[in-house]
């Protein structure tokens, strides 16, 4: 009051202070009449519309002020609307309308007023029953809220299918499927189900075209529901969709479905089929009870693989024990995580290679120092005084990270194959097997032993003479042929002296080798070198194995000697050679990088200081600074 009073304190015109006394005191019949008289007419005017009295608004609008009244018609129009005066509110709407229609005012003033009227003659139409006006109205619109507000009035007048209409085009499709639905009309409902997110009206039309022996669509909408039971019983009964049925399944882990299509399989006497299905539907304990009654454990284990926990291994595990199915039996003790035990059955069945590969993988999991001590005497032939198979010892030392051992083995292993000729090499390991490569494949033996020479610098740890050796010489051995092909006679000629003279390596192979070094040197105008291995070619438990293709040029060779002198000259060069001084076959010099003696370039050892010389991998010399 006293704010009001402080705002018409400096009011001069006292038929106007008067008439704002009177609006104060909510005497507005008389605040009228005073702001009349006093020429402020628009006062009284705005007077009622504060006070909402629509009425008198329009009155004193007609009277004074016809370019309000479009406004004010709206304005009372939408009063009416909220209170549920729709048929009077009709009337203000459309009067509204037409005065904006007619009015000069502001573009943006007029055309919000004629929206606003059009979409509340919209919505009165629908409620004064005026339907297909409203309808055509509101579709004229393109504001979605009106069109929502349209549905929703005749959805509340029971016009269910004009209202799922009015839904769908304001993209409103789950309330538009729902009124499809309960309106019965399917085929709209079929058109606009694939917008649908809501997924009970999937499974909602699935009973119904169920219900009409539609059952190709009926299990396609179940299906899009996730109503994965009803789609196998769907697919089983009525539609023979048994691969279908399996894979829906598999993905959805349904597991009302799984024990339905289980059932199926076990109608088929297919229990192979139920059980890996349960299992794969992760109902473990339902798959567990018909693998034991229809003996089937071993079909229940290799599906399950690593997905089962310790109680199910151990079932699994104390099953195939009772079978006497040992190998099995320890494999599901070890995932069970009972490696004592596993252990113990893998060790006690050594006969089959099977076992022993799983006794590694056990003592590399547990990592027990028992069990580890135990598997060394084993492998080792500490135990029973017949040593196993050394790759396994080799594997066991890799898991453990144990390279030290691991390289001394891996050497054995390499010089004993190249040696013997077997049919197996190493040629990879990885952490739970060993993988073998046929007879000659000397690369894959190089790789093993490089991947296990890398390993040792990552880690920074001593590499042994021996193995850098052998490496050496087996990637010595590959680079021949790339050398032979590509005419590098003095390159192939050094690389084959150097193997010729660790026959020991390649005793597989040594008439070739010998054979192939005198012809390279030969090539190379390392006459004295050729003559020599030539002649050991001639050795008696050599003669007769050399290559009939070969055999001349051999003779050739050893014919260059053709009186005494010669010969003793080729026994002072033989000397000659053994120190790598050969005026005949001399190399270039390069200097030890670790002490600067100078050193042939072939030369991987120095006789100086005994270093081992970093080669290179193309060439396998001396690595240059």
């Amino acid at each position: 009051m006293v704010w009001c009073l402080k705002d018409i304190s400096c009011c001069e015109n006292r038929d106007q202070l008067r008439a704002h006394v009177a609006m104060i005191m909510e005497n507005y019949a008389l605040a009228e009449k005073l702001y009349i008289d006093s020429f402020n007419s628009k006062d009284a005017l705005q007077m009622y519309c504060d006070i909402m009295d629509w009425e008198n608004a329009l009155r004193l609008a007609n009277q004074f002020f016809p370019e309000q009244i479009a406004n004010i018609s709206k304005e009372f129009a939408q009063e009416l609307e909220q209170i549920g005066q729709y048929e009077k509110a009709l009337q203000y709407y459309q009067s509204g309308l037409t005065e904006a229609q007619k009015n000069n005012d502001s573009l943006l003033e007029k055309e919000q007023i004629i929206i606003c009227c059009k979409n509340g003659i919209a919505r009165t139409s629908l409620w004064c029953g005026e339907v297909k006006e409203g309808i055509k109205l509101a579709l004229q619109s393109s504001d979605d809220s009106l069109l929502k507000e349209c549905a929703n009035i005749l959805e509340q007048k029971m016009l269910f299918n004009e209202a799922a209409d009015m839904y769908a085009r304001c993209e409103e499709y789950n309330k538009s499927a729902y009124l499809w639905l309960k309106s019965k009309n399917w085929s709209k409902l079929k058109n606009i189900l694939h917008q649908v997110t809501a997924k009970q009206f999937y499974v909602q039309y699935a009973k119904a075209m169920e219900t009409m022996k539609d059952y190709s669509t009926a299990a396609e909408s179940y299906k899009k529901g996730h109503d994965y039971f009803n789609f196998v019983r769907i697919s089983m009964e009525h539609l023979n969709g048994l691969e279908e049925a399996v894979r829906v399944v598999q993905e959805s882990k349904c597991i009302e479905a799984a024990k339905f299509l289980s059932n199926c399989f076990i109608g088929r006497n297919d229990y192979s089929s139920a059980v890996r299905l349960l299992v794969l539907a992760n109902c473990f304990s339902e798959a567990l009870q018909l693998a034991k009654k229809k003996d089937k454990m071993e079909v229940f284990a290799d599906t399950i693989g690593d997905d089962g926990d310790e109680e199910i291994y151990n079932t699994i595990a104390s099953y195939f024990d009772h079978q006497g199915k040992k190998l099995l039996a320890g494999k599901f003790y070890m995932k069970a995580e009972k490696y004592h035990k596993a252990f113990d059955i893998f060790i006690n069945n050594q006969c089959d290679k099977a076992s022993i590969k799983l006794a590694v993988e056990c003592a590399a999991l547990t990592r027990d120092r028992t069990i580890i001590d135990e598997l060394l005497q084993f492998l080792t032939g500490e135990k029973d005084g017949i040593p196993k198979d050394p790759t396994y010892l080799f594997q066991l030392y890799t898991i453990l990270e144990r390279h030290q051992e691991a390289a001394k083995i891996a050497i054995i292993i390499v010089k004993d194959k190249q040696s013997r000729g077997k049919q197996m090499i190493i040629i990879g390991i990885s952490l739970n097997t060993l993988h073998v490569g046929s007879l000659g494949q000397y690369r894959l033996a190089r790789d093993v032993l490089f991947k296990l020479h890398q390993s040792l610098i990552q880690k920074h740890l001593p590499i042994l003479l021996e193995m850098k050796t052998t490496l050496m010489l087996l990637h010595s051995y590959l680079l021949v042929k790339s050398a032979v092909r590509r005419k590098l006679h003095p390159l192939a000629a050094r690389l084959l002296i150097r193997i010729a003279e660790n026959i020991n390596d390649f005793a597989m192979h040594a008439v070739q080798i010998y054979t192939l070094t005198a012809i390279e040197c030969w090539y190379s105008g390392m006459k004295s070198t050729a003559y020599k291995w030539a002649a050991v070619l001639m050795r008696p438990n050599y003669k007769e194995s050399i290559d009939s293709r070969y055999k001349k040029t051999i003779e050739t060779i050893i014919r260059q000697v053709k009186d005494l002198i010669f010969v003793v000259l080729m026994k002072i060069l033989n000397l000659i050679i053994r120190k790598r001084e050969d005026t005949d076959d001399s190399e270039m010099k390069t200097p030890c990088p670790y002490c600067k003696a100078q050193l042939a370039e072939s030369e991987l050892k120095c006789t100086c200081c005994k270093n081992t010389i970093p080669f290179c991998i193309a060439s396998v010399n001396e690595k240059k600074k």
